[in-house]
């Protein structure tokens, strides 16, 4: 069977800087037959370089199994024109046979929309959703012949909801909503249990990988990605071109505030300053971080309501890599119980 890698996320965790690499460095994969796929879609540049088409394929697929036609019929009116199949075994079938074409003996997809079935620019968490949706990929996996690795990088609860507020945000001319709002409409998509059930209830526990994305992570995801897929020893691949959609950074809370009232002067008619001149001034002046919105108090609250969460994943996929070696002796996961929510801080901070 032929080994496929699935990259699914979180958002927030580096995706972008990951695809962008895979994507400028597809011709040296080949080499070492490697098949990381090039998107059909040619208008926008991110959907070139991640698997977009494969969230919205199996979303598609998964709503009109379910009964939820009009919801389906909304989100391919609105995503369809990047997919060329409408079901994702016809999406992988195609990839197969381009794959047998190059003689390749491994394929990597990433989408980071796949692991809680929905874009940056969504709210609301659906499980009946990513359940069928789960289903449906793995399905698909077997019946083309693949045999599947999943890839997951999760960040602090309180770091994520706040970079994904930015992203929610910068990525749109319209969002105006605010954080106090925003927050407890995401807030179901901060349950990593949660999250990760559909996955595990299809695929394999033991090919589920499952990072801390922070420390050396955070400072690396394409590192961490290489030594994740084994590819520490692959010669000629090429470091990422430095530019805004390669790394996708987030910007300080100044700039994302003045993008939320520039999309409401937008909206009543007035004069306003363009949001990619926004972004470029940020970029140009290395203004990046997703603090801000919540205080220490709010943090700890937040680190505290999913202090279980964060310790069961960790126990649970302390083998499939969430630790390295070195961490996992430090860590004493033969106790990991008794791991306080500051130690589990620590963890999070330095982990990789």
């Amino acid at each position: 069977m032929t080994d496929v890698l699935i990259h699914l996320g979180q958002h927030k965790t580096g995706s972008k800087a990951l695809q962008a690499y895979l994507f400028h460095n597809r011709d040296q994969l080949i080499k070492h037959k490697i098949f990381y796929p090039k998107s059909s879609h040619q208008a926008d540049v991110a959907y070139q370089k991640s698997h977009f088409c494969l969230y919205v394929i199996s979303k598609y697929e998964a709503l009109k199994a379910l009964g939820r036609d009009h919801e389906a019929n909304i989100l391919w009116l609105r995503y369809g024109r990047v997919c060329s199949e409408k079901t994702v075994y016809a999406y992988f079938f195609n990839i197969e046979k381009e794959r047998q074409r190059l003689a390749a003996d491994q394929v990597i997809f990433s989408a980071e929309d796949l692991f809680d079935m929905a874009t940056a620019h969504e709210l609301a968490y659906d499980p009946e959703v990513c359940y069928q949706a789960a289903s449906i990929i793995c399905s698909a996996c077997s019946l083309v012949g693949w045999k599947p690795k999943l890839v997951v990088y999760i960040r602090r609860p309180d770091e994520l909801v706040q970079a994904q507020y930015a992203q929610y945000i910068k990525g749109s001319d319209s969002h105006v909503l605010d954080f106090e709002r925003y927050f407890k409409a995401f807030y179901p998509r901060l349950n990593l249990i949660a999250l990760l059930k559909p996955w595990e209830t299809f695929f394999d526990f033991a090919s589920i990988i499952v990072r801390a994305y922070d420390g050396k992570t955070r400072r690396s995801i394409v590192n961490d990605f290489n030594k994740v897929a084994k590819f520490e020893s692959l010669k000629g691949l090429k470091s990422n071109p430095k530019d805004l959609e390669s790394e996708n950074r987030t910007p300080s809370r100044v700039f994302i505030d003045l993008i939320r009232e520039m999309n409401e002067k937008r909206m009543k008619g007035e004069g306003f300053i363009p949001r990619t001149i926004i972004l470029q001034y940020a970029y140009d002046h290395h203004s990046r971080g997703v603090r801000g919105w919540l205080n220490q108090r709010e943090i700890d609250s937040i680190t505290s309501n999913f202090f279980d969460d964060f310790k069961n994943v960790a126990k649970s996929y302390a083998i499939n890599g969430f630790f390295d070696k070195a961490w996992q002796q430090q860590a004493n996961l033969e106790s990991i119980d008794t791991l306080t929510i500051d130690e589990i801080k620590f963890f999070w901070k330095h982990s990789s």
